[in-house]
């Protein structure tokens, strides 16, 4: 996670006078200021241009306040006012305020340097989101998340795999491109055995249906959630991608993710752990189902399973081995 907005607040010391801001400009960035405010809490002031029709925001920690006088206090300058938007976090969690600034920063890097109200708004609205989101209950294990972000990092086109990535908790695939299905399972034991949907395990016709499996293990000197997520999004560098695999990870984690950042893992026993299988050829409950019966669930063994074999790779079309490693 790109980091430069957060070392400048760091240099930044709470300003003595109410309704003031202490500021550093971004280097490469200067229509960007980045703030403390009275209250000690930080922000990002911007030079915005268009008309102001938006009102302020206050919601899920998040405060903005479009086109407004701001007194500012900058080093070896005169304060001042200049007529700026405000986005701030109210959280004093220094955690918070680092995934604050770090998603803001990208966001900026996606608004350009001569942004307007109306976009700015928009970045709010996404930022927001997002931040709802980290105030839910956790919606999936963490293991199994980071089977997901396996998948991504290994990916031929790690970018193509984050446009691929399940929107909602509960879509029936974790990834989904063209006609290839595929589903991450994760296990934390040396049993390769991972619970699978009946859908799962057959997936639509005219589709082809894709497990990957991992071992992951916990190792408290290993590779953390949060270097797994920098990793990625420093191979995707996509903006729109990138508030993505933020967005997935947050609704995925909700109110446990920064503590769930730190959590580490055998980055070595998971990569080479990985397995992939033809659900075709897995054990599994086939259709057809008894009358009345629905939402079946199985615990699947593969450790007698074979993997998947180059010839049906190969079959698959160019997009869709994007998903797979190359």
């Amino acid at each position: 996670m790109t980091a430069q907005f957060v070392d400048l607040l760091e240099r930044l010391v709470r300003p003595d006078q109410p309704g003031t801001f202490s500021v550093i400009p971004a280097p490469s960035q200067p229509t960007y200021y980045v703030a403390r405010d009275d209250s000690g809490c930080a922000a990002l002031l911007i030079r915005t241009s268009g008309a102001s029709n938006r009102v302020p925001l206050l919601l899920a920690g998040i405060e903005a306040r479009f086109s407004i006088a701001c007194r500012i206090e900058e080093r070896d300058r005169d304060v001042r006012t200049e007529n700026l938007t405000v986005v701030a976090c109210r959280s004093r969690d220094r955690a918070v305020e680092r995934y604050f600034l770090t998603t803001m920063e990208f966001l900026a890097s996606a608004l350009g340097a001569t942004p307007t109200v109306a976009a700015v708004g928009e970045m709010v609205d996404r930022v927001v989101d997002l931040f709802q989101r980290l105030a839910r209950p956790p919606r999936r294990p963490l293991i199994g998340l980071t089977g997901e972000l396996l998948v991504i990092r290994a990916a031929a086109d790690p970018a193509a795999a984050v446009r691929a990535w399940r929107v909602d908790q509960d879509e029936r695939y974790d990834f989904a491109i063209g006609a290839l299905r595929l589903e991450a399972k994760a296990t934390a034991t040396d049993r390769r055995a991972h619970e699978v949907s009946f859908e799962q395990a057959n997936p639509p016709a005219g589709t082809m249906g894709i497990l990957a499996s991992f071992i992951i293990q916990p190792s408290g000197g290993g590779f953390s959630l949060s270097d797994l997520v920098s990793d990625i999004e420093a191979r995707i560098q996509v903006h729109d991608l990138i508030i993505k695999l933020r967005t997935v990870v947050a609704d995925t984690l909700g109110r446990d993710m920064q503590t769930a950042l730190g959590w580490s893992f055998d980055l070595a026993r998971a990569t080479s752990s990985a397995r992939v299988y033809d659900v075709s050829t897995i054990p599994a409950i086939r259709p057809p189902l008894p009358a009345g019966v629905s939402g079946v669930r199985f615990l699947v063994d593969l450790s007698g399973c074979r993997q998947l074999g180059r010839a049906r790779i190969d079959a698959l079309a160019s997009h869709e081995r994007a998903l797979l490693p190359p």
